[in-house]
């Protein structure tokens, strides 16, 4: 607390008081006569000399912004600053008091400038050395694989805000007052207290910005600090002495020993530079425990931890989840993505992290959501190219690929545990002659040239899209041949409809969905979700078991070498099954056909983890199937009832089910709300129609009218083992038998057909027709 002056006479003060304290009202204006006087506060120190004026930069803000206190036995005569015009009337009492308190100002203003200049470099520097040894650290602990948490306090410290408030030019005239000497400032202000007032109460306000500048890169060095060492021994260096000592015991330990050495080096001389410039230029005397952090550094040099140097034990078990640590800078790296693009992401994914309900539709969370979706694919495409076929990705890599994870922030340590144990397990493969693909699998298959692009929304496939460039003049002739062999933009066409497309289709939550997987899409436990090939591959098998037909059709067949001109067979192409990288409760049935060719396998697509019913899901897919393949094939006469098919029967029903005398009037009202229910849409009444047809109907339970029986017992027979089952009840009996007919008329005519041709050609019969003979019979 300061001491009580005497006003308008000299005190005598001894050595360390305290004359006034920050903060405190300004009571005085002090010359100081004799002696040596320090200004103190939280970011500078500065020492005055005899012929100083000490308060008068204070007097604009009323209280003064540094303590003062003696540092020898000195003298002062102290004013009492009693209003506002208390400058003018010192000044008026000896003009050469003009260009003494101007020269003790701008010398304040230059040494608090100094003092700000070697604060804002060890700032700067000192932020960019911590993060560069921050990251080494974690690199380190990536590679001895240690359970190394991070440090949150480190991973969310900023870069100082270096730009100043100060008027630049102000600043600039007060520097170069501050080094002309004191007698020709006496003489040129001492001609006129008006020519003093004003640049004297303008030094004063710089004075006052570079105090509070001071201040807060003071306190910035002190947070810097503590990142490096507290006095609990957490922060950087007490992190890399854990590493350190678990390196004895690791197979790449010496390796990674000598770099943390070196880094904990560094680490020690940037502490010890920022103690040691807050002392010199604040006075404070050193922040950390030194007995602590000798101790510590000590145990570093000589690699035995002792008790005394605070260092607890260490986890040391292989937890893999130290892997998944900033998983989006890891996934971000390894792709090479635009540094601002990944700042961006990285704003959004820290905010969406923090919304309490990740499915709110105000604008905000809407915003975040839209703007990660927008990054998701092009992030994707990214690692997609640079892993190529490589299998020892890096963890996130490999989660993000298969799973669209990001954030180990967004899902709980047992779902993250439950991705790591599926890196390396093989839960896709054939299922029939199709597939079953993660989107990783699938976009290689078409980056490969294996498979051709999907179709987009607008039912346009790669050709016709490079096509239509072509007659819309976008591109040459020369542009179309090429796009028509570019891999990389046949990726980017994939990627940019069907998986951007489909991953929102089949999650389910169309408005609020956003691709990065996080623990609000699981209605269960991610293992229960999971659709594997084993769970894909009974459904598909069981519902063929009931409609074998399903994914048979009529495909021109002929040999000339063998004199066969044209025959149709039957052949079978099973869908290729595509897992979206997300967890939803919907499947798309996206393509009968791959572009236009008939003989091609059709696409359906899941989550890769599904929560539902996923027979229910899969029957629903085999009905939308079945039309969108008939619609297909018939060509523009689909829907025409002249040109038998499921399509243009169904639709004939349909569109006249109210003059139809098979139906009485409570099943035609009965359609009547099922039409409703499927939005009037004629294929989705058909295909639920098609569930209950192979889910109830096959069992014997009644759940159709007789026209639709009709139908679909033509075009979607059961099979052999169903029918013969069903062949005792009579309401089965009629619209079976018309299918019997079908089907034997087809075997003789196959036949008739195949004896013409072993007598014609002499040869074996080929297998393709053989088998399509059997098909007919066997079924």
């Amino acid at each position: 607390m300061g001491i009580r002056l005497k006003v308008n006479e000299m005190n005598e003060i001894s050595k360390g008081t305290v004359i006034y304290d920050a903060g405190a009202p300004v009571d005085y204006i002090c010359v100081l006569l004799k002696g040596r006087v320090e200004l103190y506060n939280e970011g500078s120190r500065v020492l005055f000399g005899n012929g100083s004026f000490l308060g008068v930069q204070d007097l604009g803000m009323g209280r003064y912004l540094s303590s003062c206190m003696a540092v020898e036995d000195s003298i002062i005569y102290a004013f009492p600053a009693a209003g506002p015009q208390i400058v003018e009337r010192i000044l008026s009492i000896n003009k050469d008091y003009h260009g003494l308190m101007m020269y003790a100002v701008v010398r304040y203003v230059s040494m608090l400038y100094h003092i700000r200049e070697a604060m804002k470099a060890k700032a700067e520097e000192g932020y960019k050395l911590l993060m560069s040894l921050y990251h080494e650290y974690i690199g380190c602990a990536r590679e001895i694989g240690m359970l190394s948490p991070k440090i949150t306090e480190i991973e969310s410290f900023a870069a100082m805000d270096t730009d100043s408030v100060i008027d630049q030019k102000k600043l600039e005239y007060y520097l170069e007052m501050a080094s002309v000497p004191l007698d020709v400032i006496k003489a040129f202000y001492g001609s006129s207290i008006g020519l003093t007032q004003y640049p004297l109460e303008q030094a004063g306000g710089v004075c006052t910005e570079l105090i509070l500048e001071n201040t807060e890169y003071a306190r910035y060095l002190i947070s810097l600090r503590k990142l490096l060492f507290a006095s609990e021994n957490e922060g950087l260096i007490a992190g890399m002495a854990k590493l350190l000592f678990r390196t004895k015991t690791d197979k790449n330990g010496e390796t990674v020993s000598k770099r943390l050495s070196g880094q904990v080096d560094a680490c020690m001389d940037l502490l010890n530079g920022i103690e040691e410039l807050l002392e010199k230029k604040t006075g404070q005397t050193a922040f950390a425990d030194r007995e602590k952090i000798e101790k510590l550094y000590v145990s570093i040099l000589t690699g035995k931890p002792e008790e005394s140097s605070g260092i607890g034990e260490i986890r040391t078990e292989d937890d893999e989840l130290v892997l998944l640590e900033d998983s989006l800078g890891q996934i971000t790296g390894f792709a090479g993505f635009d540094a601002e693009k990944t700042e961006q992401f990285r704003i959004l994914l820290h905010g969406f992290e923090e919304l309490q309900d990740k499915t709110a539709t105000d604008d905000t969370s809407r915003q975040l959501r839209r703007g990660i979706s927008a990054l998701f694919y092009d992030l994707y495409e990214m690692v997609f190219l640079r892993a190529g076929g490589r299998r020892d990705l890096p963890k996130p890599v490999d989660l993000f690929l298969n799973f669209g994870f990001l954030s180990e922030k967004l899902l709980t340590d047992s779902e993250k545990k439950y991705l790591m144990s599926l890196i390396g397990v093989k839960f896709t493969g054939p299922c029939g002659n199709g597939r079953v693909y993660t989107i990783r699998e699938w976009l290689n298959t078409v980056f490969e040239g294996k498979r051709e692009p999907s179709k987009s929304e607008m039912d346009e496939d790669y050709t016709e899209y490079v096509r239509n460039l072509r007659k819309s003049n976008k591109i040459t002739d020369k542009d179309e041949q090429q796009l028509m062999l570019d891999c990389h933009k046949k990726l980017s066409y994939e990627i940019r409809n069907m998986f951007q497309s489909n991953n929102r289709m089949v999650n389910g939550q169309i408005s609020t969905f956003v691709p990065v997987l996080h623990h609000e899409m699981f209605f269960q436990e991610p293992q229960s979700m999971l659709l594997d090939l084993p769970k894909l591959d009974a459904v598909v098998e069981r519902l063929k078991s009931i409609d074998y037909s399903v994914f048979y059709r009529d495909v021109l067949y002929s040999r000339p070498d063998k004199g066969i001109d044209k025959i149709y067979i039957q052949k079978e192409y099973y869908p290729d099954i595509i897992l979206m990288p997300t967890a939803g409760s919907r499947s798309s049935m996206w393509q009968e056909c791959a572009g236009k060719r008939r003989e091609s396998a059709g696409r359906f697509i899941f989550p890769v983890f599904f929560e539902g019913d996923l027979e229910s899901a899969m029957a629903k897919m085999f009905g939308r199937y079945r039309w969108e393949l008939c619609r297909f094939l018939q060509g523009g006469s689909w829907n025409n009832i002249k040109y038998h098919s499921l399509t243009s029967e169904y639709c004939d029903y349909i569109q006249f089910y109210r003059k139809n005398h098979d139906l009485s009037e409570e099943r035609k009202e009965k359609l009547k709300l099922q039409i409703q229910k499927a939005k009037n849409s004629t294929r989705e009444v058909f295909v639920m129609d098609y569930e209950l047809w192979v889910r109830s109907e096959s069992t014997g339970a009644i759940r159709l009218n007789k026209a639709a029986r009709d139908i679909l017992a033509l075009y979607c027979p059961f099979a052999k083992k169903v029918r013969k089952a069903l062949v005792g009840q009579p309401i089965f009996e009629e619209a079976l038998a018309r299918a019997e007919r079908e089907r034997a008329k087809a075997a003789y005519e196959m036949d008739i057909r195949i004896r013409q041709i072993a007598r014609d050609t002499k040869e074996d019969v080929p297998k393709e027709i053989m088998d399509t003979l059997k098909y007919y019979q066997n079924n």
